[in-house]
């Protein structure tokens, strides 16, 4: 939404950072993402394969920068988003109660305080929410899970709970790192989901693993061709 908004270098760099060629290019990713979870039904039981998918967003600017109406109307479009004028300088408390209650409906009550201070100074505020609940294909058994060590990034380990299952979900190794790919259930629409778990081979190798993929995030953007592959 604030690429969408932006002019000259500012939009420069919001699109070099977000991986997209031009506006025209990162709006028709975001109407692509938008179809995917919008046709999700709540009412699905995640007991019977359903799935509840929704990804929301949420924009308040202050009514001394009024929203260009062309602007308003491609956010609420194609974005999805709640697009509202409101008072910082004079009623920040009012405002700031509204943007935790959109953030608590919008997250089924799992985040209630998202802000807990918004200055009178303040122009203008973009969230979003992505909420997520499904089953496993393949179930993990609580009579399965295992006390192990988990190791912490200052070299530390505690003991952790881990899930453990006989169900074959390894993907494969490459380069300094192995890919395990859990699915989730099908929704009753066809759709399924899956968690994808990076596990790099050293195990202080968690920095170089997100350095590796910063400087070439191909492998991320074509892991659904790997998939298919």
């Amino acid at each position: 939404m604030a690429a969408a908004g932006s002019r000259g270098r500012t939009l420069d760099q919001f699109l070099h950072y977000l991986g997209s060629e031009s506006v025209e290019d990162l709006n028709s990713k975001t109407s692509a993402l938008i179809r995917l979870v919008g046709s999700s039904s709540e009412s699905s039981s995640t007991t019977t394969g359903g799935l509840i998918l929704s990804f929301v967003n949420g924009l308040w600017v202050d009514q001394s920068f009024p929203l260009n109406s062309s602007y308003q109307h491609l956010v609420q479009r194609l974005y999805n988003a709640q697009a509202k004028t409101v008072d910082f300088q004079n009623k920040a408390d009012e405002v700031k109660d509204e943007v935790n209650t959109w953030a608590e409906n919008a997250t089924k009550g799992l985040i209630k305080d998202l802000v807990s201070n918004l200055p009178g100074d303040t122009i203008i505020v973009l969230a979003n929410a992505l909420y997520f609940k499904g089953s496993w294909e393949k179930k993990f058994y609580a009579s399965q899970t295992r006390d192990t060590d988990f190791h912490l990034l200052n070299g530390e380990k505690v003991s952790a709970p881990f899930m453990t299952s006989m169900n074959y979900q390894f993907f494969g190794s490459f380069d300094g790192f192995k890919l395990v790919n859990i699915p989730y259930q099908k929704g009753k629409d066809g759709r399924q989901f899956s968690m994808s778990i990076f596990l790099p081979n050293e195990r202080d190798g968690l920095q170089g693993l997100i350095q590796q993929f910063e400087s070439n995030n191909w492998f991320l953007h074509h892991l659904s061709e790997l998939r298919k592959s």
